[in-house]
Order: C-alpha cells, then structure tokens, then sequence
C-alpha cells in the first residue's frame, strides 16, 4: 500500500534521494524530535532547514536594533560585550 501525498505539500517522489552523513548523536536527537513532532526523520530534517532559512530571511530585514535584541538573547546575561562607535567617512 502505498501513502498518500501531504494535502500541504506536493509529491516528491521525483527528487533524487541525498545521503547525508552526520554523528549518531545527533541522528539520535533529530529522531526523537521526529517523534514528538510526529513526522518522520527525512520530514524533520527539511523542516528544520526550511526552518532555518525563513529565520535568516527575517534577520536579513531586520533592523539594527532588532538584530541586537536577537544578539542578546542568544548568550546569557553578562556573557556578551558590545561596543558600538561611530563609523567615520575615513576608516575603511
């Protein structure tokens, strides 16, 4: 019996399987979250990268003080220092 398309995705039947190599454990990782987010491993791994591009499509547009509202949440208080000066005409 064969499965059903998504109703939110097209067929892929015609892409080219791709093997990747990666550690056990973060095959490990990426299956368990596979499981809990119901989809199978192949479906996880596109997930996530589609994932990661529209993250770093939105940073792209965004402002200055956007970027660095994302920069500090990122590292834990008292871990970043960030100094900003004035860029001159001058200075390459």
């Amino acid at each position: 019996m064969s499965k059903k398309p998504m109703a939110t995705r097209p067929a892929t039947s015609h892409i080219a399987p791709f093997g990747l190599r990666m550690q056990p454990e973060l095959r490990e990782m990426l299956e368990e979250s596979a499981v809990e987010n119901g989809r199978s491993l192949n479906a996880e791994i596109v997930s996530r990268l589609e994932t990661s591009f529209e993250a770093a499509g939105d940073l792209r547009k965004a402002s200055v003080g956007e970027l660095l509202d994302e920069l500090f949440k990122r590292f834990p208080a008292g871990r970043l220092n960030l100094t900003i000066d004035e860029a001159r005409k001058d200075e390459p």
